[in-house]
């Protein structure tokens, strides 16, 4: 005990001690409060003006700062809810997704588990955090997200607003790449009707037209699927009519949905042009242009220039290899590509490795949710056939054809190529 409150207590009555000590310990706890409030200021207003003189690294630091200061309050503070939220629009501004998650999660959590925590924002985070699960390729965990926060919204918002129609458009993505057409199709019939009755520019408009496009084009409906890209681009270059990062997202599109229509060279301008944009632009590792890159060199696999084809799909493999998680199936489908330029230049041995890297990708991401599988399933097929596996190819490419007969329809494009590919296998052996 300090000497100084010993002399204290030695001229105060004996029954006055306790009050005395209790006294002490609630300024000493007071003093403490007011220096965690002062600090926790202090970081918040730094933040706001670092974010306001564009200084992100500085406004990164006080945000965490803040958040840490905040922690020691009680968690229904809403100094706690509006910590986090500064630094998760900071990460979500930044494109820094793998900062970003585990923070979502920790909000929804605390906003779950506490009545009082401040909600407002609950919704919002539910749809960024399915983004994310979206874009990782995470689809259960995506779609439960955007169903959360659809229900939210609605409940809200009502059903003619932004967030709902935001919402079913993510659902509607996850429904696409899980093949469940005819849902996503729904779903995006109703998106369409909200966003007659609401305020909608020509930038929400290319979005949803870019989502009819590619539920399109995965349908194999690639006629339809090339005048919504259409649409889509016009609308876009309303919008932005200068080269930017969006842009550059909706020309790939473009170049990407007339590749698959096999008009490799109406698809070559679109594409280049948007890798240029993307080059000036974005990080050297980054996936806009791993994507640019991948879509690049199967038009110059097409083409037969198979030197230029295969330094661009290594490019496109090594920045996913960087960039992505080993279960994204954005690294399957580079993978797939390099395999495929191997496989033309008859480098048997290196293409088969990397299908069936590409293959395991595939499975361990989407299981048999889809026929993401089934791509490095025919190269593998192929391979097999060449070097002289003849019934293992057969097999191969016999559950490949059941697979998307049944996922995707008997006259669906990727079923009849397959049909075509067992043809031809079997007059070889005969």
């Amino acid at each position: 005990m300090p000497a100084a409150f010993l002399k204290i207590s030695n001229l105060l009555p004996r029954q006055n001690w306790l009050r005395v000590t209790v006294a002490l310990a609630c300024s000493i706890h007071c003093t403490l409060i007011l220096r965690d409030n002062i600090r926790w200021v202090s970081a918040t207003n730094r933040g706001q003006a670092a974010v306001a003189s564009h200084n992100y690294e500085d406004a990164e630091r006080y945000w965490k700062k803040a958040l840490k200061r905040a922690q020691k309050f009680d968690v229904v503070d809403r100094r706690v809810s509006e910590s986090y939220k500064h630094l998760i629009n900071h990460y979500l501004f930044c494109d820094n997704i793998k900062a970003a998650e585990p923070l979502l999660v920790r909000y929804l959590a605390l906003a779950s588990a506490n009545a009082a925590f401040d909600q407002t924002y609950v919704a919002a985070y539910q749809y960024q955090l399915a983004f994310i699960y979206a874009c990782s390729g995470r689809l259960d965990q995506a779609r439960t997200y955007f169903e959360k926060s659809l229900a939210l919204s609605r409940k809200q918002h009502g059903e003619n607003s932004m967030a709902v129609l935001s919402n079913l458009r993510g659902l509607a993505n996850v429904y696409t790449d899980e093949e469940r057409f005819a849902e996503a199709d729904n779903l995006l019939k109703k998106a369409t009707v909200i966003s007659k009755n609401i305020a909608f520019d020509s930038h929400d408009a290319a979005c949803l037209y870019t989502d009819m496009a590619i539920l399109a084009n995965r349908a194999g409906r690639y006629k339809e699927a090339i005048a919504l890209s259409e649409k889509a681009l016009n609308f876009a270059e309303k919008q932005h009519n200068h080269e930017c990062r969006v842009q550059a997202l909706y020309l790939n599109n473009m170049g990407c949905v007339l590749l698959d229509a096999e008009k490799f060279n109406e698809a070559e301008p679109f594409l280049r042009r948007a890798l240029k944009i993307n080059d000036s632009l974005a990080k050297t590792d980054s996936d806009p242009i791993a994507r640019n890159l991948r879509s690049l060199a199967r038009i110059c696999r097409e083409q037969k220039k198979y030197d230029e084809a295969e330094a661009l799909a290594r490019e496109s493999v090594s920045i996913r290899r960087k960039i992505l998680n080993r279960n994204n199936p954005d690294l399957a489908e580079s993978l797939h590509e390099l395999s495929q330029i191997l496989l033309a230049q008859h480098r048997y041995s290196e293409a088969e490795t990397l299908a069936l890297e590409a293959y395991d990708v595939e499975l361990r991401a989407n299981g048999l949710r889809n026929t993401g599988w089934t791509d490095s399933g025919c190269v593998l097929a192929e391979i097999y056939a060449a070097t002289g596996r003849v019934k293992l190819a057969s097999d191969v490419l016999q559950n490949i054809l059941a697979f998307r007969a049944k996922q995707l329809g008997a006259t669906h494009p990727r079923t009849v190529a397959v049909q075509k590919q067992v043809d031809l296998l079997l007059n070889r052996t005969h």
